[in-house]
């Protein structure tokens, strides 16, 4: 073959391989099962799984009941959804960034991995948030599973998880409980519109 037919092989194989892509909504960051952006959209999916939203970039779910776990599916912006059955779920979690430290350095403050469970219900969206705290740390042993330390940080400080479903927030929530709301909304359109068919 010559290497012009080789171009235009490639060429093809490249056009190909766009279109593909451009028709199923897949992305890199999507695994195998993004069509066309997330298996949420699918009513069957919805009827049976929860949708847990993580839009903070400095959050990362570790573990559901004890397992190991990775997105589901990550969305545009970067926000990881995670599909996980119905029930009561033990949903592990820490958080890494980096901050200024002593003597002008730069370092990396970490939260000591933190267990919350929560009871997820088919259908619906919740979002994972972290907040920061300065000490005292609380002493109620009913805290004790919702907060852990914060490590190699500025100053002591500890931190908590929470879970919030989307269904009971108000206009008055935090910007990443809103956020969640908005990516919610844009996969309910992108759904409704991929249902209407055009004659």
């Amino acid at each position: 073959m010559s290497v012009q037919t080789n171009r235009l092989l490639a060429a093809s194989f490249c056009a190909v391989s766009l279109a593909a892509c451009a028709l199923t909504g897949c992305c890199r960051q999507c695994d195998s099962k993004c069509m066309p952006r997330g298996p949420w959209e699918s009513p069957t999916t919805q009827a049976m799984r929860a949708l847990l939203l993580v839009n903070t970039p400095e959050l990362h779910i570790l573990r559901v009941d004890g397992r190991n776990v990775n997105p589901s599916c990550v969305g545009e912006g970067g926000v990881r959804e995670y599909h996980l059955p119905v029930g009561e779920r033990r949903v592990t979690a820490s958080f890494r960034y980096q901050a200024p430290v002593s003597g002008g350095l730069i370092g990396a403050v970490e939260g000591r991995p933190l267990t919350l469970t929560r009871r997820f219900i088919a259908g619906h969206e919740y979002v994972a948030v972290y907040h920061e705290h300065p000490y005292p740390k609380p002493d109620a042993e009913s805290l004790l599973e919702k907060v852990a330390v914060t490590l190699f940080a500025p100053q002591d400080r500890y931190w908590s998880l929470d879970i919030v479903d989307l269904a009971d927030i108000g206009p008055d929530s935090e910007p990443e409980i809103r956020r969640a709301q908005v990516y919610s909304s844009l996969i309910k359109e992108d759904s409704a519109d991929l249902g209407r068919v055009e004659f």
